[in-house]
């Protein structure tokens, strides 16, 4: 990938292969973690295999910074509608959580290369890593890095913040049309991607409106064409449907975040309009509700412009058969134009050249843990708090750096 950043001539470039080792919690201390393997039973973390193929990888580095500060209610209710609640206040009993995909089709985290820090005002906690673990039990395989505050420090704090960096390999993706049109519907679908038929938060798709969309769209003969041919069905009719209007952020300034801009897929369906991420949401449950696993990845888009306020990108995959997980961009779908038939490759599907440049983060839009925690949606987590209503100030910035080209060796 062409791009201003170099690696130094004495920079180690990473060991990406995952060795044969199973665990599903690990301290951050230790001097390496425990992952499965690339070769293990786990489909939302293997390579791609027959009608799929991983090409062009890239290394990025990887900076998620987290801030909180106490602070009185607003009173303009068009920004803060709700009450606050001065009882929900950060202590030792609520770990914070932050999501790592440590392991996808189409990524690989460098697990010596995580990196934590955690300041409380200004004194930096130089143990925080002894305390925090990466823990394996999100649905779809993916990763979260927790640790409890310290509680002798966070009576009195007027700040607190956290930075998080690691270092990950991403590919683009190639499909093969004709061997993906061959897949066929499967009497069963396999036990490691069952949590993506099932409904999550901002994704509802046990709710009867998709189910009768997906019936009326594919006129009652869904399994009666190829699944992959069914999938683009559905997907033309659900972003033909929507106006993708507002910015996939709510911004507090250039670089800080207070939370993503999602409504989820219900909302979006009756309104007919909703943001970048609500069109991923929708786009999911029609496809779950097709009784095919979809699920949605949240990541930051690289762009190698200096000035770049990486913009906090979501986008789709949906599993086929034989395969694994084919991601799809519906913003590039509907931008591209796809009134062609499904038989013909469509951009913004299956291969895509700039994949490559969309570094995932997270499966949720919130952790799956907790039933919601700020006033927006914020990937990362400290307390249930599903009416919003910490007294807490809270930002967030992600960002990306280019690394170069990883040796054959290393991927």
């Amino acid at each position: 990938m062409p791009g201003e950043c170099k690696t130094g001539d004495g920079e180690r470039m990473m060991a990406m292969m995952m060795r044969a080792n199973h665990a599903v919690t690990v301290v951050l201390g230790m001097a390496a973690f425990l992952l499965p393997s690339a070769a293990g039973s786990d489909l939302s973390g293997r390579p791609p295999v027959h009608a799929l193929e991983r090409v062009e990888p890239q290394v990025f580095e990887v900076t998620m910074q987290v801030n909180i500060t106490p602070g009185p209610p607003f009173r303009d209710r068009r920004i803060q509608p709700r009450d606050y609640d001065p009882d929900l206040q950060p202590d030792a009993s609520r770990p914070m959580r932050m999501p790592i995909i440590m392991m996808n089709t189409w990524n690989q985290v460098d697990r010596d290369s995580i990196r934590l820090q955690f300041w409380v005002d200004e004194w930096e906690d130089q143990k925080v890593r002894e305390r925090a673990e990466l823990r394996s039990d999100l649905p779809f395989g993916g990763y979260e890095l927790r640790w409890n505050l310290p509680e002798d420090r966070m009576k009195e704090a007027q700040r607190a913040r956290w930075k998080i960096t690691y270092d990950t390999i991403v590919w683009a993706s190639k499909l093969d049309e004709r061997k993906a049109a061959r897949a066929a519907w499967p009497r069963s679908w396999p036990a490691e991607v069952r949590d993506a038929l099932q409904p999550q938060r901002f994704i509802e798709s046990d709710n009867e409106i998709f189910r009768e969309t997906v019936e009326r769209v594919s006129e009652g003969k869904l399994q009666n064409v190829p699944i992959y041919f069914a999938v683009k069905d559905l997907l033309r009719y659900t972003i033909q449907q929507v106006q993708v209007t507002g910015g996939s952020e709510r911004r507090i300034a250039e670089h800080n975040i207070q939370g993503l801009n999602v409504q989820g897929a219900l909302k979006t369906a009756e309104k007919q309009q909703g943001s970048e991420h609500d069109l991923v949401c929708l786009c999911v449950a029609m496809l779950r509700a097709a009784g095919i696993p979809a699920r949605p990845v949240i990541g930051i888009e690289y762009e190698r412009r200096p000035d770049t306020r990486f913009p906090v990108r979501s986008w789709g995959e949906f599993y086929l058969p034989e395969s694994g997980w084919v991601p799809f961009h519906p913003i590039q779908m509907r931008d591209s134009g796809f009134h062609r038939n499904v038989q013909e490759q469509w951009p913004g599907i299956g291969t895509i050249d700039e994949h490559n440049r969309f570094v995932p983060i997270a499966f949720h839009f919130n952790s799956p843990h907790v039933e919601g925690s700020h006033l927006y949606p914020t990937i990362w987590s400290w307390i249930d708090d599903p009416k919003g209503r910490i007294a807490w100030f809270q930002s967030f910035q992600l960002s990306v750096g280019w690394k170069g080209e990883p040796e054959p060796e290393d991927h």
